[in-house]
């Protein structure tokens, strides 16, 4: 795209946008944002007060960016995404819910890539945090205060539950959940519809609800077809060994 403002994006008065910068129609920057040297924001963009955006981002149509979120260099964040939106932070209060204030914010390091409509919540304290050049799919939900280290790969559908620490180079296949503040290590790769329910180490390959490691999954779902058939040959085994007893 051509830098430049279309007369139809809105930038509040103390905004700071690069002259290189690229404003499509209904584009909206809030107060004390900062938008970096040829960065393009697509059709429908909304950064909240308080946002920076680091030079070459592309921020494809109605993507939001809640307040003081920080884009790193050469960010991509496809349609429909959510960047900062407010954590799941409730607590239970006279037989309902009260809503816990999530004032922290979000943080994506350069090169992170955001795939169509997924999230990235921002926690009730300090920060969420996605690795450099970690890539997620479309439809994935990162949840407030997570951190990822440099370099992984959500795939579609893979949900991360608040707090929960991811290593440097995680792989997550396709419907992952990982459940709340749990730690997995460097280099780990979790088969699609894997159940992360507690810590997993570095280099482990895990499969599985509760994940177990790939190789024993792999055995064990190779028996699970058998099990009628298993079923039968045991209950003739012990047909046999009570008519053995009998005198």
């Amino acid at each position: 795209p051509t830098p430049g403002r279309h007369p139809q994006a809105v930038e509040a008065p103390d905004a700071h946008v690069a002259d290189s910068a690229s404003l499509a129609p209904g584009v909206v920057i809030g107060p004390r944002c900062r938008v970096g040297e040829e960065v393009v924001l697509h059709p429908g963009v909304v950064l909240y007060e308080d946002v920076w955006v680091g030079q070459g981002c592309e921020l494809h149509g109605n993507v939001v960016v809640h307040s003081h979120s920080r884009l790193g260099r050469n960010c991509v964040v496809q349609a429909n995404a959510v960047i900062g939106g407010e954590g799941f932070g409730f607590v239970p209060a006279g037989g309902g819910w009260r809503k816990m204030p999530q004032t922290g914010h979000v943080v994506l390091e350069e090169e992170v890539e955001v795939g169509c409509c997924s999230t990235v919540d921002r926690p009730a304290v300090g920060e969420t945090r996605l690795g450099a050049g970690t890539k997620i799919d479309n439809l994935v939900q990162i949840g407030h205060g997570v951190v990822t280290g440099q370099g992984c790969a959500f795939a579609a559908q893979v949900g991360i539950a608040g707090g929960a620490v991811v290593g440097r180079g995680v792989i997550l296949a396709g419907q992952v959940g990982v459940t709340n503040r749990v730690r997995i290590g460097d280099g780990v790769v979790a088969s699609s519809k894997a159940g992360v329910h507690a810590n997993v180490g570095p280099g482990e390959v895990v499969s599985g609800f509760p994940v177990i490691p790939n190789r024993l999954w792999l055995r064990a779902s190779a028996l699970f077809a058998r099990l009628p058939e298993l079923s039968r040959s045991l209950k003739r085994l012990q047909r046999q060994v009570e008519r053995s007893r009998q005198p």
